[in-house]
């Protein structure tokens, strides 16, 4: 079962452990190796969604990471258990590498450069802690996860709706002048405006 650490306020609807068994299991072995050499992460993609939002299925497993240095990505996805999809893909210039867990058949999409997908150091700082079991991990503070959903404005996705329970769910934990801050400093501040007028209605 998953648990909640206790900077996060539980939404209503979302909930980690909605998620199959094998994204878990998967989540449980990073997040340890992880905690372990004491590197920065966020879990996002489906994660978030569930804590924050509502309750949204997913087969696979998204993680930013601030690596120190490339060769510990290496120590982190070990041969014996993962396979990279493109063994080469992981360099100073990689975005994203994508990752199998050959035990649970579960996809990792491992962001290398956060920045790029609006999480800065800054929003590492803010991270929040959730559990699974008797593992930590962390995701994006609820404004830092709401500015990325902002930022991809992937028409024809769940992206709306995810960000309408969020919005919903969370309204009065919401830090609304950082949130408001960070939309402008991504030129978001008026599709944040129209989800608020969206859930005031």
């Amino acid at each position: 079962m998953a648990k909640f650490g206790k900077s996060f306020r539980k939404s209503e609807t979302g909930g980690i452990s909605f998620l199959p068994k094998g994204v878990l299991d998967t989540a449980v072995d990073i997040f340890s190796a992880l905690n372990k050499k004491r590197i920065r992460y966020m879990a996002i993609g489906a994660f978030p969604v569930n804590v924050y939002g509502r309750n949204r299925t997913s087969r696979d497993l998204d993680i930013a990471i601030l690596l120190r240095k490339s060769s510990e990505f290496e120590t982190l996805f070990p041969q014996s258990r993962y396979k990279m999809i493109d063994p080469d893909c992981v360099n100073e210039r990689t975005r994203v590498a994508r990752v199998r867990d050959k035990k649970t058949g579960i996809l990792i999409d491992v962001i290398l450069k956060p920045e790029e997908f609006t999480f800065s150091r800054n929003t590492f700082g803010r991270r929040v802690k959730v559990r699974i079991g008797n593992t930590i991990g962390y995701i994006p503070s609820v404004e830092d996860y709401l500015i990325s959903k902002l930022k991809a404005g992937r028409a024809g996705t769940p992206d709306f709706q995810d960000v309408v329970t969020t919005l919903i769910n969370n309204k009065d934990a919401i830090d609304w002048e950082y949130l408001e801050n960070r939309a402008k400093e991504e030129n978001k501040l008026y599709l944040l405006r129209y989800y608020k007028d969206t859930i005031s209605k």
